[in-house]
């Protein structure tokens, strides 16, 4: 039988109710082509999970909840909505900080043992830095010490002759961020895709308030910065313009005022009509200011 992922994503509801609820709003698609998982966002501002169900299948079960978690960690660190520091699509430099700064939050439970394992999740001690730091502080230090950029990896982590010269350094190859970047992302789809993952995350904060256990091992200081995102403001003219643009409907009907392209003058041509039916409720009460 093939991998049933639901399995693994009742275990997290049972174990980290959190991850679970963020779950629910990402759609998973089971793909041979990507040899591991990654998460991504969709041209309509949805998230996607592909997973290689070879590869789950051969993981422990720690292993497979870790890396699901590692995967909704980068869409919680908004990791998927930027490109590297460095302006390039895929950046292995840039791959390596933002899997730091996820594995340090959950280095129980993803395969750190190449060797063993077949697959390594990085950590910041492999490279001799310190946990908790953000993806863009752990990129700086890869950057000044010239670690995890162009060239074979030699042990240490270190960059080869010149910059991007060579293989990539071959750390941390639990999951794939293949399709970040791709294209440019408008403000409009970046506002609206930031606007579901607020509402993934307050969903997910009261399926976790309802449980002692809510968060599982999550740190507080990544709580304090989940509230910070949810309680944020948007800009919601934005999001209105990319939801009306992603609304319309169409429909054909027929006109004598278009000739048939396959039977002219004989059949009545068609024209293509597109509407948006969109319904806008304004709250006038005294606690909205203007």
């Amino acid at each position: 039988m093939a991998y049933d992922l639901e399995k693994d994503i009742y275990r997290l509801l049972i174990q980290e109710p959190f991850f679970a609820a963020v779950s629910r709003h990402i759609e998973k698609v089971p793909c041979a082509a990507i040899p591991t998982a990654g998460v991504r966002i969709l041209d309509d501002g949805r998230f996607e999970l592909m997973y290689n169900q070879k590869f789950f299948e051969a993981l422990k079960d720690r292993h497979r909840i870790g890396i699901l978690k590692h995967e909704f960690y980068h869409l919680i660190f908004e990791h998927c909505f930027q490109r590297s520091p460095d302006g390039k699509k895929i950046s292995q430099r840039w791959n390596i900080a933002t899997d730091m700064s996820i594995n340090c939050h959950i280095k129980n439970e993803i395969p750190t043992d190449k060797e063993r394992d077949g697959i390594e999740g990085v950590l910041p001690e492999s490279f001799g830095y310190e946990d908790g730091l953000s993806a863009e502080a752990y990129y700086k230090k890869l950057e000044k010490d010239g670690k995890g950029g162009g060239g074979k990896c030699n042990g240490q982590h270190q960059q080869g002759e010149g910059e991007g010269d060579g293989e990539p350094c071959d750390c941390g190859n639990m999951d794939s961020h293949d399709n970040w970047g791709e294209g440019e992302m408008s403000g409009e789809l970046k506002e609206l895709a930031k606007e579901r993952l607020r509402e993934a995350l307050r969903e997910g904060m009261k399926e976790a308030e309802k449980n002692s256990n809510g968060y599982g091992n999550m740190p507080a200081d990544v709580r304090k910065q989940i509230v910070r995102f949810v309680n944020g403001t948007v800009d919601w003219k934005a999001v209105l313009r990319q939801f009306i643009g992603q609304s319309q409907r169409s429909s054909r009907v027929n006109t004598v005022k278009r000739i048939n392209r396959r039977f002219p003058y004989i059949h009545a041509g068609k024209k293509t009509l597109r509407n948006a039916n969109i319904a806008i409720s304004i709250d006038q009460s005294g606690s909205v200011s203007d």
